[in-house]
């Protein structure tokens, strides 16, 4: 082949490759709308591009004799580079991922798409192929280096029955893999039993489930309100943490507060299985707390392919380099 043909790989090689990355970052970072065609196109011309190379690559490397080291380095490099491509391709063409929002001791089918939320798909990607049960057993909070604290949630993933279950734990920067899948730790918060009762009367008896929000003055915060629409009322709730030790040990506080207007009814502090009696006749009782965890889920990847992929570039790389100052 010439030495114009394989100057005009390369150079197509390295720019397509340069836009393709261009381009996930660009999407990832939410400064670029995705585009599945731009990044297919794109794609496909550095694929060729690639193999294009190769093909040179090989063909130096069967006709010369004294510099086979760099060609073979060179063939080793670009087909690293194909690899990659391929693997970069075929994870956009069968990625499948969403989240599951579940309480403790909340049990759900992996199969049925009516339990994932915020999907995302590509073309070919389908949650078909995902089986068995996963139960989120608990949530743990664990002590951070910075002296704050991360979620751990471990989930019991029953593939065929139930008695083989086994045990995953995910935390920030700790991922489970397990059922064709991978899960990692997102979210996560409270979900206190709010009793509401007046004069005896019961008004509102059932879990709630706290708002996450992060806040940089006050770190997360677990919040939310419970409307009480026939008696002109609103309930806020707040989980404070603070009392609990460095290993994140104790029971968290329920902070109530319960308003008519701006008419502050009452207002405390729980622990659980305690109530708190105001005025007018209104009790409000603490029955207790889970806590909630957001699984996000996504299909396996071709993590070890696209890995093998860079280790075989970057070895060619080297060889290459190496042979060509060597015979220079």
């Amino acid at each position: 082949m010439t030495t114009r043909f394989r100057n005009a790989t390369r150079l197509a090689l390295v720019s397509s490759g340069a836009g393709l990355a261009a381009i996930i970052f660009a999407v990832r970072s939410g400064a670029l709308e995705a585009r599945p065609w731009l990044v297919a196109a794109v794609g496909g011309v550095a694929a060729l591009a690639a193999a294009g190379a190769l093909a040179c690559a090989v063909q130096r490397l069967v006709a010369e004799g004294g510099r086979r080291a760099a060609a073979a380095g060179e063939a080793a490099a670009m087909a690293g580079l194909l690899v990659i491509i391929g693997v970069g391709f075929a994870n956009w063409l069968f990625d499948y991922r969403g989240l599951l929002l579940l309480t403790e001791g909340e049990q759900v089918l992996l199969g049925p798409e009516r339990h994932l939320r915020d999907v995302t798909a590509g073309p070919l990607g389908r949650v078909g192929g995902l089986s068995g049960t996963l139960e989120l057993a608990k949530v743990e909070l664990r002590p951070s280096p910075d002296g704050g604290f991360v979620p751990a949630s471990r989930l019991l993933l029953a593939t065929d029955a139930p008695a083989r279950r086994r045990e995953i734990v995910v935390a920030p920067g700790q991922p489970g893999r397990g059922s064709g899948a991978i899960f990692q730790q997102g979210a996560f918060g409270f979900v206190p039993r709010i009793i509401v009762q007046r004069r005896g009367k019961t008004l509102f008896d059932q879990p709630v489930q706290l708002e996450s929000r992060r806040d940089d003055a006050r770190g997360i915060s677990f919040e939310a309100s419970i409307p009480l629409q026939d008696q002109q009322a609103e309930l806020k709730l707040a989980v404070d943490l603070s009392r609990l030790d460095e290993r994140m040990k104790g029971h968290p506080v329920l902070g109530v507060a319960l308003r008519r207007g701006e008419e502050t009814i009452g207002a405390g502090e729980l622990l659980p299985g305690h109530g708190a009696t105001m005025k007018d006749g209104w009790q409000v009782g603490f029955g207790g707390m889970k806590m909630w965890s957001e699984i996000d889920l996504r299909r396996h990847d071709f993590h070890v392919a696209a890995l093998l992929g860079l280790l075989t570039t970057a070895v060619g790389l080297c060889v290459w380099v190496v042979a060509r100052w060597r015979s220079a």
